[in-house]
Parts: structure tokens; C-alpha cells; sequence
């Protein structure tokens, strides 16, 4: 056992349970998906969770995958089994809420890294807003005869990113209408994410 003594195996179940409260919180901030065993690994010498494999951030995940990932992060038995016998919900919500707050304190240096992708999308967006426009075009023969005709896409886009001061940077940067329209949701949607209430 990792564990040399009673006292070493509660300090690393309480070092896992606060990495897991972080990287969950984190995670669910930027958008992080396919967060399945083999992409979280523990730390043996004191029990952190250290993630890797980030190729599906800023919700790529519930675009691109074949079954889309609508949880904001993994809560499963195998997660949560180490914090037993204590009730997990109980154990994470006050370090949830601290890497919450953590995030809200450095959210200027967040939004400066959340600009990079602004201009430098990944190339995984520009794919994904592809996919989109020909879902969207689908839809909009569907509802060609409706009286608006508004893309919703794009107006969520639009609302969401108007408020935050995402719109027309990703244009700047050269990308195409709806190329530029995913990369502002999903950038404008991290930083939404910042401005709610305490999720705890």
C-alpha cells in the first residue's frame, strides 16, 4: 500500500478529495471532457489526481464524440469511492467552492489565456464549426418558412459573447463566420461560467 500508516492514508485521501474538487471545478470551467480512467491518474506518493489528454476542452466533447458528454464532470463510484465511507457531496463542496473562488480571484489572468484561443483556435473548433454549419444549414431548410429565420447558433453566440467582450475577436483573427461564431461561444461560455453564483 502507498499508505505507510493510518495517519499517511488519511492525509492522502483528503490530498485526492481536494484535487478532486479542483480539477472537477476546473474542468467543468474550460470545458474538459473524455475525463475517464485512463486520462486521470493518481499520484501514488500522496494521492493528487493528475489529469492528462486534454483534447477535448471548451466543450468539444459534446460536439465531436459519438455519444455526446453532457455531465460537467466525472462523479462516478470509481471517482468517488476513495472518499468513502464519508458522503462525497459533503466532502467536496467546501473545496469545490474554494477553487471556485480561486478562479473567480484570477479570473483577468484566465480570460488573458481564454484570449489566446480567440485568435488561435484549435483546429478541433474549426472542425467542429463545420459540423455545426451543416447541422444548422439542415435545420435551417427545415425551418426556412419560420418568421425570423434567425440562426439560433449564431444569436446565442451573439448574446452570450456581447456581454463579455468575446464578439469579432476571433473574426480579427481571420477565421469564417461560423468558424468564428464557435470559437466566441465557446470562449464566452467559459467565461459565463466564471460570473455564476457559487455552485456549491
Amino acid at each position: 500500500a502507498a499508505a505507510g500508516s493510518p495517519d499517511a492514508f488519511l492525509a492522502m485521501r483528503r490530498r485526492y478529495a481536494a484535487t478532486l474538487a479542483a480539477s472537477s471545478v476546473c474542468g467543468w470551467v474550460a470545458g474538459v471532457g473524455d475525463r475517464h480512467l485512463q486520462n486521470v491518474l493518481v499520484d501514488l506518493r500522496d494521492g493528487s489526481l493528475v489529469h492528462i489528454d486534454f483534447g477535448y476542452a471548451f466543450g468539444t466533447a459534446t460536439a465531436i464524440l459519438p455519444i455526446p458528454e453532457l455531465t460537467p464532470f466525472r462523479a462516478t463510484p470509481a471517482m468517488l469511492g476513495p472518499l468513502a465511507p464519508h458522503d462525497a457531496i459533503a466532502t467536496l463542496r467546501g473545496d469545490m467552492a474554494k477553487a471556485m473562488h480561486a478562479l473567480r480571484r484570477g479570473s483577468a489572468l484566465l480570460r488573458g489565456v481564454m484570449d489566446v484561443f480567440l485568435r488561435e483556435p484549435l483546429i478541433d473548433w474549426q472542425r467542429e464549426a463545420r459540423l455545426q454549419s451543416m447541422k444548422s444549414g439542415r435545420a435551417a431548410a427545415k425551418t426556412a418558412a419560420s418568421a425570423d429565420g434567425g440562426d439560433g447558433f449564431a444569436s446565442s453566440a451573439a448574446n452570450l459573447g456581447m456581454n463579455l467582450g468575446v464578439q469579432n475577436v476571433a473574426r480579427a483573427a481571420g477565421l469564417s463566420g461560423d468558424e468564428a461564431r464557435v470559437v466566441e461561444l465557446k470562449v464566452a461560455h467559459a467565461y459565463h461560467k466564471l460570473e455564476l453564483g457559487n455552485p456549491c
